[in-house]
């Protein structure tokens, strides 16, 4: 064929420089796949005006990419700028493009499914030589059940409104309507967020999914989502979700076996897996088979489900008395649960039989399977002889209402993800900017039934010892001692004086943030400045971040949810002010299973490294990109004066300079040089990258 213009043979060139790259980088040694795509020269220079390779990075996907050659587990500290997804994403797309291996991205949030599904990922489709397909794997509940569709559609406008109010019966409508035109089903794509009450009559959990007795089974907009995810080379999913399809699954895992599997924000996994692992006893649950009954005719049974399940959780208020949003309370004290046993029991057994001769059988039985479970749930949970490896709560719900869940969880997991998941047949990678306590990762690979791993601790690309100050104020009393509370809202109303506003308050109780938020409102210095002053709970917490970040000279404070999360860079966030080491509540339910579980122990396995991540997490907040500068005033001595802070929980924090003197906020932020003299750094090794491998 002969090319008569320029631009044809200009285009020919161009396919062919494409062509020989690919064949060149898909015959590459793997070694040199990272340096290929990540270096000087290499694939993403020709994307991104101005390149420069970050080392940080390349030792992280080297890395990444020889765990998932010799299958051995990694676990991977990567700081906050390493640019961990593509670090673990381009050696995992190779795996999956060039050996048909399945990759599982596992993530703790939203917003990073989001990142990957709707920027990364994209972006290294078009960019990388492997051709390779994703999907985002959610749960059967995110999408419209297309049987109830069906069936809502035959109904009358009385029976799709029964036992929804007014505001519920016009959103009913609008995902009615929505749910006819939708390709998908998948209830992000609302323009708002339905309640509990009106999406449940439009979706269905895996539980209660009719599977092959739906006429429509196999071609709902869940199942053909899910066999869009079994065909991906690449799947992001939620640790929920994979939990969820890992307790259910043989040795071979849910994808099965020699599964690239990446669990990032990794030091969640262990606390999420215990969730998914444990059981719920839901109000929410007992009224949908209540709901069932009277659908079925048998409203006076219905009736004394719900009035029982009522009692039993007034009985249970009784403990939330002094207790906080957030808060688990547990289940010590013997509350009155056998009528709501004998109510669910009593359900069942009529639930069983309506199924055996009903059309509709195969549903009945599975609601009355519900049943069971909540009875075993409610049984195990309050009676007596309680097993000493679950610990059962209550969690304090939303604004003042009634309890709701009663949880039981299991306090190891350990031994069921060593079974299903690091058993050798898979390629795990296990990371997050925040996973190792002190440079060790012995606890989160202890939690996680890690036996055997490779550990790499990546060097920090931002220079904290110019940037950053960490003040310890000496003259506080310590948490435990009479005027702490007191003296750290004055503190925390001095540090908001000296920065203008631009201060992040994250609190290890309500009361310690309230206290200091009452400080600040009274300060004439933040009443002349109109400082906006911004506080959990006021508003929905995206709404705050985003609030706090646009406003320049604003003040933020909050409890745990705000400690990590919280991405702010630039001037807004100047001050992150810490008011005492975040160990676990004394109080906490599971804190205190963990404590009679292993009274010799519990402290330096579970108290201590989960002070030292969230500590971590918190000082994290401050510097986000190179350009920031700022200072971490923390209000708890322990930090430089207990043998576990110097030892344990300093050396976890990035190498910075120190100060006792509060003044030095001012000073720091105004850049005089007097700050800089008046810092004392802390001799220890600096931070680097550093690899090696561990046998437990």
């Amino acid at each position: 064929m002969l090319l008569s213009s320029k631009p044809l043979r200009r285009l020919a060139s161009t396919a062919l420089c494409v062509a020989l790259v690919a064949l060149s980088l898909a015959g590459r040694a793997r070694a040199d796949v990272v340096d290929d795509v990540f270096g000087k020269r290499g694939v993403l220079s020709k994307h991104f005006a101005g390149y420069a390779p970050r080392q940080g990075q390349i030792e992280y996907a080297k890395a990444v990419e020889a765990a998932i050659s010799s299958g051995e587990p990694l676990l991977a500290e990567g700081p906050t700028g390493t640019g961990k997804s593509f670090g673990y994403a381009v050696p995992a797309i190779y795996h999956a493009a060039t050996q048909g291996k399945k990759v599982i991205i596992v993530t703790g949030n939203i917003a990073l499914q989001e990142q990957l599904v709707g920027k990364d990922l994209p972006f290294l489709q078009k960019a990388l030589p492997w051709k390779f397909s994703y999907e985002l794997l959610k749960g059967r509940s995110n999408y419209v059940c297309d049987a109830k569709l069906l069936l809502r559609k035959q109904q009358t406008p009385s029976e799709r409104s029964k036992g929804l109010d007014a505001d519920q019966r016009k959103q009913a409508g609008q995902v009615q309507r929505w749910a006819g035109k939708s390709k998908t089903g998948d209830v992000s794509e609302l323009p708002f967020k339905p309640s509990h009450d009106v999406w449940k009559r439009f979706s269905v959990s895996s539980e209660q999914c009719a599977g092959v007795a739906c006429p429509l089974y196999g071609a709902c907009k869940p199942d053909l989502q899910r066999d869009r995810v079994k065909a991906a080379n690449v799947v992001v999913t939620n640790y929920h979700m994979f939990f969820s399809r890992l307790k259910r699954a043989g040795e071979e895992g849910p994808f099965g076996k020699d599964t690239i599997v990446i669990f990032d924000e990794a030091h969640k996994a262990a606390d999420i897996a215990r969730e998914v692992m444990g059981e719920d006893l839901r109000m929410a649950e007992i009224r949908f088979i209540a709901f069932k009954l009277r659908e079925l005719g048998h409203a006076p049974l219905a009736a004394t489900l719900e009035g029982k399940a009522k009692q039993f959780f007034s009985a249970l208020a009784l403990h939330l008395r002094e207790a906080r949003q957030g808060q688990r309370i547990g289940v010590n004290n013997p509350v009155a649960w056998q009528a709501l046993g004998k109510a669910l029991d009593d359900a069942a057994a009529k639930l069983l039989e309506i199924g055996a001769q009903h059309v509709d059988g195969k549903t009945i039985q599975r609601v009355a399977g519900e049943a069971i479970r909540a009875s075993k749930h409610l049984k195990r949970a309050m009676g007596a002889g309680k097993d000493k490896d679950w610990v059962h709560y209550l969690e304090v719900p939303e604004r003042g209402q009634a309890p709701s869940v009663l949880a039981s969880r299991p306090l190891d997991v350990s031994g069921m993800l060593q079974r299903k998941l690091f058993n050798g047949k898979h390629r795990p990678i296990v990371t997050s900017a925040t996973l190792s306590v002190n440079g060790s990762f012995e606890h989160v690979a202890r939690e996680l039934g890690i036996k055997s791993y490779r550990g790499v601790n990546v060097r920090s690309p931002f220079d904290y010892k110019s940037n950053s100050l960490v003040i310890v104020p000496k003259d506080i009393p310590l948490p435990n001692e009479p005027g702490y509370q007191e003296a750290v809202a004055k503190v925390f109303k001095q540090v908001v004086e000296m920065a203008g506003g631009r201060t992040l308050g994250l609190f290890t109780s309500y009361r310690n943030m309230d206290a200091a938020h009452q400080a600040v409102l009274g300060s004439k210095k933040v009443q002349g400045a109109k400082l906006a002053l911004l506080r959990q709970g006021d508003k929905p917490r995206t709404q705050l971040v985003e609030q706090f970040r646009k406003d320049e000279t604003s003040v933020l404070v909050g409890t745990e949810s705000f400690w990590a999360g919280v991405d702010v860079p630039g001037k807004s966030l100047s001050v992150v002010v810490i008011d005492r080491l975040p160990f676990p509540h004394a109080h906490d339910p599971m804190a205190q299973g963990f404590g009679v579980k292993d009274p010799s122990g519990w402290f330096s396995k579970y108290s201590l490294p989960r002070a030292g991540i969230a500590l971590k997490q918190g000082h994290g907040r401050l510097i986000r990109s190179q350009q920031d500068r700022g200072v971490v005033v923390i209000l708890d001595r322990r930090l430089t004066e207990k043998k576990y802070g110097q030892t344990h929980l300093l050396p976890t924090l990035p190498d910075a300079p120190m100060s006792h003197d509060l003044a030095d906020v001012g000073r720091f932020l105004a850049k005089k040089p007097s700050a800089r003299k008046r810092a004392r750094t802390r001799t220890r090794t600096p931070t680097r990258t550093r690899t090696r491998s561990t046998k437990r």
